[in-house]
C-alpha cells in the first residue's frame, strides 16, 4: 500500500534477499514440529498481514512477532533469503552477535552484518526456530514505527505450504497436502488465473516474465518491493522519465527511470502496470545459476489483492492467483 511521502510512495528499505545475500546460509529449522503424516493436514499458522505503522500506511505487509521474547513487527518480505532482524531489537533481546562477511543492498551498498544464535520467532501463539539469521542496522524509521526487521516465509517454513492472502491480508501456513491452502484460495472472489512460478536455487521464489510482448524474463516476488521493476535488457532499452523510486536499506536514494502504462505478460495473464520501473540491472542472489538470474521483480503494486503460495521447497513450485479485475481483457 503506498503511504504519504516520497512523492505519495513510502519510502522503500527493499528485499534483503537482494540486498543482504550470504553465502552458507541453510534452511531455518522450526521448533515446532509439525509435519503432516498419513495424509493428515495441519493449519501451523495463521495471522493477519498489517500494512500500518504509526501515523502511516505502508506498502509493504508486517507480522506482530516477538523475537527472543522482544515484541516487534516483522516485514514479510519474499525478496529475503534468511531471517534478518535490526541491531536495535537484538540489542532488546540481548542476542550475542558475531560478525560476518558484508552484503549488498539493491543500490549495491555494503551492508555490514552480523551472525546470530539461532533466535526465537513467536507468531501467533506459536514458536519458530530462526536459524542461521543475520542482524543489520536497521534503517532509520524502524525504531519509530517499531519494525524489528525482516521476515523470509520461504525460508521459515521451507516444509511447509505458506500462504501469502494479499486480498484478505491473511498470513497461512499448512503441513501435509495441499488441500486445505487450496481450499482457502477457492473461497476468495472473482474468476482468477493460476500462474506457476517456482522456487529459485539462490533462495527467493519467481516466475517468468515479459514486458509488453518482449522477451521472457526471470522474475523474482518481492512483498518487500513497492513498485514493478525490470532491468534495461527487460525493457528492450526503452528508458522512460528519471525518478527517484525510494530507498535502499543504507539509505541511498534509488534511482530509476518510469516507463507508464505498461503490460506485464505472465503465462496467460497480462497484467497492467502503471508505472514500470527500469534499472541498469537487478541485483542477482549469489550462488544464483546463470537460468535464474533475475531481470525483473514483481513488487506490491502488482501482489496486492492477489494470492501467493509457495509450496514445500522439495516440491519446488510456486503459485500466483490472479483475480480477474486485475487482468487487461
Amino acid at each position: 500500500m503506498p503511504a504519504a511521502g516520497d512523492g505519495g510512495r513510502a519510502p522503500r528499505y527493499p528485499a534483503i534477499g537482494t540486498a543482504l545475500i550470504r553465502s552458507g546460509a541453510r534452511a531455518p529449522t522450526r521448533l515446532d514440529h509439525v509435519d503432516g503424516t498419513d495424509g493428515e493436514v495441519f493449519e501451523v499458522l495463521q495471522v493477519p498481514l498489517l500494512f500500518e505503522v504509526p501515523g502511516r500506511s505502508l506498502h509493504c505487509p508486517m507480522v506482530s512477532a516477538t523475537v527472543s521474547g522482544v515484541e516487534t513487527k516483522l516485514i514479510v518480505d519474499t525478496g529475503v533469503t534468511t531471517q534478518v532482524f535490526t541491531i536495535d531489537l537484538v540489542d532488546q533481546a540481548g542476542l550475542d552477535r558475531a560478525p560476518n562477511e558484508s552484503g549488498t543492498d539493491v543500490a549495491g551498498n555494503t551492508v555490514t552484518s552480523w551472525d546470530l544464535p539461532d533466535p526465537t520467532i513467536g507468531i501467533g501463539g506459536t514458536s519458530f526456530l530462526a536459524a542461521h539469521a543475520a542482524a543489520i542496522a536497521g534503517p532509520p524509521p524502524f525504531a519509530e514505527w517499531g519494525v524489528g526487521g525482516f521476515l523470509s516465509p520461504q525460508a521459515l517454513w521451507p516444509d511447509n505450504t505458506v500462504v501469502l492472502d494479499f486480498a484478505r491480508r491473511r498470513l497461512l501456513v499448512f503441513a501435509g497436502h495441499d488441500d486445505a491452502a487450496n481450499a482457502h484460495i477457492e473461497s476468495g472472489d472473482g474468476d482468477p488465473v493460476i500462474l506457476g512460478g517456482v522456487h529459485h536455487v539462490a533462495g527467493t521464489v519467481g516466475i517468468e516474465v515479459a514486458v509488453s510482448k518482449h522477451e521472457p524474463v526471470v522474475a523474482f516476488f518481492d512483498s518487500g518491493a513497492n513498485l514493478t521493476e525490470v532491468s534495461i535488457t527487460a525493457a528492450s532499452g526503452e528508458l522512460g522519465e528519471k525518478a527517484i523510486s525510494g530507498h535502499s536499506v543504507s539509505g541511498a536514494e534509488l534511482e530509476t527511470y518510469e516507463l507508464h502504462d505498461q503490460v506485464l505478460d505472465v503465462g496467460e495473464a497480462r497484467l497492467p502496470v502503471p508505472v514500470l520501473a527500469v534499472r541498469d540491472h537487478i541485483p542477482v542472489p549469489e550462488g544464483a545459476p546463470t537460468h535464474e538470474e533475475p531481470d525483473a521483480v514483481i513488487g506490491m503494486d502488482l501482489l496486492g489483492e492477489t494470492i501467493l503460495k509457495i509450496s514445500p521447497r522439495s516440491r519446488g513450485q510456486v503459485s500466483w492467483i490472479v483475480p480477474s479485475h486485475r487482468r487487461r481483457r
